[in-house]
């Protein structure tokens, strides 16, 4: 599969201008049986929250909210699934011969990117 660049133009509050790179997979490309099996994003039901909150609520409990920036950077791909990526423009191989990466951890855009 192909990976491209995206840049992205952020005005920080102070009007400070911040450049972002972020790498992603071209998904598009992924075939069901043949770059992935399983696609899976844990989530939560609202029934059980409505639950947790009350609970709280009536233990007197403190609840914390918590949000992962870079849960997809950090996710491992499963062992069974071997993705491999093709070299994006402007990255200078150390082996000329190879012509593929094998991607370890998750990219933005894969299919299997919530696969935890």
């Amino acid at each position: 599969m192909g990976a491209r660049w995206v840049f992205r133009r952020k005005v920080e509050p102070d009007n400070s201008i911040r450049y972002k790179a972020r790498l992603v997979i071209k998904e598009y490309e992924q075939r069901f049986g043949v770059h992935y099996t399983d696609t899976y994003a844990p989530v939560v039901n609202l029934r059980t929250v409505r639950v947790l909150l009350a609970l709280a609520a009536k233990l007197g409990l403190k609840i914390h909210y918590m949000n992962i920036k870079t849960v997809f950077l950090n996710a491992l791909l499963p062992k069974k699934e071997r993705v491999f990526m093709k070299f994006s423009k402007g990255y200078k191989k150390r082996n000329k011969d190879a012509k593929e990466l094998l991607l370890l951890k998750s990219l933005y855009g894969l299919k299997q990117a919530s696969y935890l």
